[in-house]
Order: C-alpha cells, then sequence, then structure tokens
C-alpha cells in the first residue's frame, strides 16, 4: 500500500492526525483549524496539540498560518502554554524575520523573566540562534553592559566563540585572558581548548603551546590534559608534536603515567602510526616488561607483525 495515498485531498498521515483530534474530542471547529491540505502532517500536529493543551482558537490562529513551518509553529504554541501575553509573541511570531530556532531563544528570553528591554538587545534578524543564546545567557547570568558587547558582535564572532567568550567571563577570567583566546582566528572548539586551560590553571608558556596548534582542537586537548595532570614540560613535549595525530598524542600521555620519561621517548615516535603505538599500550596492559615491548618496537614492522609478535612473547611468558 503506498504510504502517501491521497484521499479527499489529504494523505494518509494527514488524515491520521484528523483522526486524532476527532478521539481526543475536539470539535468540528477546532478541527477545521488545521484540516486543511496546505499543513503538512507536522504542522496539522502542532496544531491539534495546542487544542488539546486548551488553546482556544483565537491562540492557535495566531500560528495555524501555512506561512509559518511547523518548528515556528512549535515556539508560538510552547509560548502560549507557558503564558506568554500576545503582545509579547508577536515580537518575534514574524515567519519572514525568524526562523525556529531565533524565535525559541527570543521565547526563552521572556519565559526566563528577562524584561522586553533586555530581549530586544538580542531579539534581531542579523544574530544567528547561537549568537542570541550567547548574549541571552549573558544577560541571565548578569554580566555587565560592557562585557556582553565585548562579543555581541555578529559580523566579527560566529555563536560557537560568542558562548565560548561567554563562558570565560561566568568564570571570572580577566580581560587579558579573555582576549587571548578570542581570536577571530580560532574556532569556538580551540577556544573552549584554551579556555579551559586557563580555567584549569595553566600558566602563560603553557596556554601559547595549546595555542601554536593550529587546527585540530584535540591535539590542543590531550596537551591541555598533560599539563593539567602535572606532566613536566619535557614529557609533554614528547607528544607535542602536530605530526602526531591526537590518538597518538593520547597513547603517548597514557605511557607516561607508568614509565620513564626516557622509556616512552623510545616509542614516542613520528616513525610509528597509530596502530603500532597501541600494540606497545597492550603489551604493558598485559604485563610486559619495557625490555619485552622494545622487542618488536620497530618502525619496518606493520602493526599485524607487531602483533603476533606480542603475542608470541606472552606465550612464551605464560609456557614458562
Amino acid at each position: 500500500m503506498r504510504s502517501e495515498l491521497k484521499i479527499f485531498g489529504f494523505s494518509l498521515s494527514q488524515r491520521a492526525e484528523i483522526s486524532k483530534g476527532k478521539k481526543f474530542g475536539l470539535t468540528q471547529k477546532q478541527i477545521n483549524l488545521y484540516a486543511k491540505p496546505e499543513f503538512n502532517q507536522k504542522q496539522m500536529e502542532v496544531i491539534r496539540q495546542g487544542l488539546e493543551q486548551g488553546l482556544s482558537c483565537e491562540q492557535v490562529l495566531v500560528y495555524a498560518d501555512s506561512k509559518f513551518d511547523e518548528k515556528q509553529m512549535e515556539v508560538i504554541r510552547l509560548s502560549f502554554e507557558s503564558g506568554l501575553t500576545y503582545n509579547s509573541i508577536l515580537i518575534y511570531a514574524k515567519p519572514d524575520v525568524f526562523d525556529g530556532k531565533q524565535m525559541y531563544e527570543i521565547f526563552k528570553g521572556f519565559d526566563e523573566m528577562l524584561s522586553k528591554e533586555q530581549v530586544m538587545l538580542y531579539a534581531k534578524p542579523e544574530y544567528d540562534f547561537l549568537q542570541m543564546e550567547a548574549i541571552r545567557l549573558g544577560i541571565k547570568s548578569g554580566l555587565s553592559k560592557e562585557q556582553i558587547e565585548f562579543y555581541a558582535q555578529p559580523e566579527v564572532f560566529n555563536g560557537e566563540q560568542m558562548l565560548e567568550i561567554y563562558e570565560g567571563f561566568k568564570s571570572k577570567l580577566n580581560l587579558e585572558k579573555i582576549k587571548f583566546f578570542a581570536n577571530t582566528e580560532y574556532n569556538g572548539e580551540k577556544m573552549k581548548e584554551l579556555r579551559k586551560g586557563f580555567e584549569n590553571g595553566l600558566n602563560w608558556d603553557q596556554i601559547r603551546l595549546c595555542a601554536s596548534i593550529k587546527t585540530d582542537f584535540l591535539q590542543i586537548r590531550e596537551i591541555r590534559k598533560g599539563f593539567e595532570e602535572n606532566l613536566s614540560w619535557e614529557q609533554v613535549a614528547l607528544y607535542a608534536n602536530t605530526k602526531f595525530s591526537y590518538m597518538q598524542m593520547n597513547l603517548i600521555r597514557t605511557l607516561l603515567k607508568t614509565l620513564t620519561t626516557e622509556q616512552v621517548r623510545t616509542f614516542a615516535k613520528t616513525d610509528y602510526n597509530y596502530l603500532q603505538m597501541l600494540e606497545f599500550e597492550k603489551g604493558f596492559e598485559q604485563g610486559l616488561t619495557f625490555e619485552q615491548v622494545k622487542e618488536y618496537a620497530n618502525p619496518e614492522y606493520n602493526f599485524v607483525n607487531m602483533m603476533l609478535r606480542r603475542k608470541m612473547i606472552l606465550l612464551g611468558k605464560k609456557e614458562k
């Protein structure tokens, strides 16, 4: 049977929404508000849910309009259900101005008891929803006007960057530190790793080493974690090399917890790929000594050869 078989101008999914309204006990007048071919099934569902939640026909008619998509309809429905006034809702119930995610951020501001003046600071179409969120959270957290204005620059920072700068102010980092990671050349993920480094007590030299990694925030995270685990500069320097993937960095950092720096230096070489390094870690996990693992630590062996040699050493160890 075709899933979109149409009868009387409605698809099966649209007819199902009409049936749900009848089963719930909606009146024909209420059902007629959404039983229209121009509404897709999702739009019908949002209109029906509003009626079932006790919204009046007048309230539902505010969003029962095909110019709204289902996400926009849902935000307006939630707004009425939350007790917002008609005048507040009209500020963002503008389908040609705000998309559903932007509308939700404006609704959240009113729902969190921000004043109209505060909401209007970010209820602007030039802000995407993440940028709106960063400003809303700043207002809600009590940041100063100057702090919010520092990052509320849509032509300078994207939403992810704004959120990281907000988090820095929220954590009470000083402006010097915030300005360091609030660099337009850094994406949100890199800003996040540098911010966390400052929050967790890394010094300026350590932060600058993290910032020297140009692209991969996961590599930055491994360097940051090494310093946070009190590894020395010499130890972190063993793997703070962009030729290592973040997974290789992770393995080297793990080995530094149980081996000496000199021992790890034997394996922390760019000649080895991740799978080869993984064989070293497996050997130590299975109780092999440094000298035993060294027996198969040869970059000319691929990881399969290393695995076979590791298993042979383990077998010989058991036979003894």
